[in-house]
């Protein structure tokens, strides 16, 4: 698990590069989608560096699962599946329905078309769903 200061630390990383990238920014990009990739790479770099495994803790978490509004799995069964799965699936699954972003926000930050990030999504998905279903849930 990390703590209140490692999310500090990894701030202040990203708002220096940012800071000392300022002129690399092509304006072509959505300003915050730029921010969001280097926020990403360091978080990425920060986890590699300091843990085996992601774990992810989630207090409100949007529906991986395609069911109805009532059948929404709670967040400690989500936490389950999630922290089984791989962090490719775990990164796409909270990017889009934790961190709301688009596909083509989500393409920019992985740099990947948007095809491939509406692909990485569905497979994610199932896995989540498999995931569920091998823990009985």
């Amino acid at each position: 698990n990390f703590h209140q200061e490692d999310a500090e630390d990894v701030a202040m990383q990203v708002f220096t590069k940012v800071y000392l990238n300022l002129a690399s920014y092509n304006s072509k990009q959505k300003f915050s989608s730029w921010i969001y990739r280097i926020a990403h790479n360091e978080t990425v770099n920060f986890i590699k560096k300091n843990s085996r495994q992601w774990t992810v803790e989630l207090t409100d978490f949007l529906p991986v699962f395609s069911q109805p509004k009532e059948d929404y799995f709670n967040s400690q069964i989500l936490d389950k599946v999630l922290n089984n799965l791989k962090s490719n699936d775990k990164e796409i699954l909270i990017l889009f329905y934790l961190q709301e972003l688009s596909l083509q926000e989500i393409g920019d930050v992985l740099k990947l078309t948007e095809n491939s990030v509406a692909q990485r999504l569905r497979r994610a998905r199932n896995r989540a769903k498999d995931e569920a279903k091998k823990l009985n849930l």
